[in-house]
Parts: C-alpha cells; sequence; structure tokens
C-alpha cells in the first residue's frame, strides 16, 4: 500500500525548510476521493455529480511507520502511527496524515493536509494535482517545540493546535499530477495512485467515517 505517498508529497517538514520522512513501504495507499456514479444499492455518491455542502470523509485503519528511520532527537519516533484519510468537497480533495506517538493511534502528535483538484477519467480512474500549500497543525507539546526548534515552514512561533500554511515554494515542492484508480467491495473503498500511470496493485482499503 505504498502508493499512498505519492499522493502526498510531504509528511514531516523539518529542519528549517523541510526534511521530508521516508514512508514510501508504510502500508497505506492512495486514494479516490471520487465514489462511484451511484448505481442501485450501492450507499456512495459520485464527485461528478456532486453538489455545494456534499462532502464524504474515508480513512485507513491506523498503520505504523515500519521502515521509517529514527530522527535525531528523537523527536519523530519509529514506532509512532498514522491515519490517513481524505474527503472530496466542492470538486476538490483534501488528503491528511494524522500523526500520533504510540502504537495504538491515540496518542496526537502532529496533522499534516493537503489539497489537490481531481479530474474523474471513467468509472474506475481519476487525476489528482496537487495545489499551492500545504497545512500543518501541532497537536502536542513536543511538536510544538520541535517545529519552532527546526523552524519549519520559516516559522518560529507555532503554537498547540494552530494551523499553519506552508507554501510549496518555501518547501522546495512542485505541484504534482497523480494517476489513480479504485473500486468498491462491499461496504469500503480501495485505491491506489501512482505519479506514472493508472497503477492497478498495491490498492489500500478505506472505510467511510463520515
Amino acid at each position: 500500500m505504498k502508493n499512498i505517498f505519492y499522493f502526498i508529497t510531504a509528511l514531516i517538514l523539518i529542519a528549517g525548510c523541510a526534511n521530508i520522512e521516508e514512508e514510501h513501504d508504510v502500508d497505506s495507499t492512495s486514494t479516490s476521493t471520487n465514489s462511484v456514479v451511484a448505481t442501485s444499492g450501492t450507499k456512495f455518491s459520485s464527485p461528478r455529480t456532486a453538489s455545494i455542502d456534499t462532502k464524504e470523509i474515508w480513512r485507513t485503519g491506523c498503520y505504523s511507520n515500519q521502515n521509517a528511520e529514527e530522527l535525531e532527537g528523537n523527536e519523530i519516533r519509529d514506532n509512532s502511527t498514522n491515519y490517513f484519510s481524505f474527503s472530496f468537497e466542492d470538486n476538490t480533495i483534501s488528503a491528511k496524515v494524522e500523526k500520533y506517538s504510540d502504537d495504538n493511534c491515540s496518542v496526537k502528535y502532529y496533522s499534516h493536509n493537503e489539497f489537490f483538484t481531481y479530474s474523474m477519467i471513467d468509472s474506475s480512474r481519476f487525476t489528482a494535482t496537487s495545489g499551492s500549500f500545504v497545512e500543518l497543525t501541532p497537536q502536542s507539546n513536543e511538536a510544538v517545540d520541535f517545529f519552532n526548534k527546526n523552524t519549519t515552514c520559516k516559522y518560529d512561533e507555532w503554537e498547540l493546535n494552530v494551523t499553519k500554511k506552508c507554501d510549496n515554494e518555501i518547501l522546495g515542492l512542485e505541484s504534482q499530477t497523480v494517476y489513480c484508480s479504485y473500486y468498491y467491495e462491499e461496504n469500503a473503498l480501495y485505491s491506489t495512485c501512482d505519479p506514472d500511470d493508472y497503477p492497478t496493485e498495491d490498492y489500500t482499503e478505506f472505510t467511510r467515517i463520515y
């Protein structure tokens, strides 16, 4: 389920502008915020027919950073856990990583949110293009101290549970389009993304939480 990380261009920003934690083998794939066109018996709406105020949120189960290296100072632990979720609203995808400092996704550390525009290709494929900024929210005093010490996103006045925007230009990131495939099975959504072509493997399971 490594392809989720093609959908999130940065997972943690440290050391001034950005050091991006390598997590490309973590179990959790990319995301379709685009539900199949509703047919008889389905429970999912379609972004192609979404109207104002339409919103859906899909999330993975809690997963661990099995292959993430421990960073200097132990601020980011190699046993940290995460949820990955995405929502679509008014034709925009919001992709969010919620990071926790324990092993069962109960002690919040920080969250990372990124925004995409998307285009439906057909009932099983879509493209998603990243926007010009990401949002970071420290959700523990430890994260606040860590972000301030490293002037993350060139800010040195981070506060608990206060979200700040980080421009991609500052982070050295460029807008990227990824190619995503998806399908539904019972009450779950399965999706996967790749920067080069529509993938046919490494699907991640998502359940709807809103």
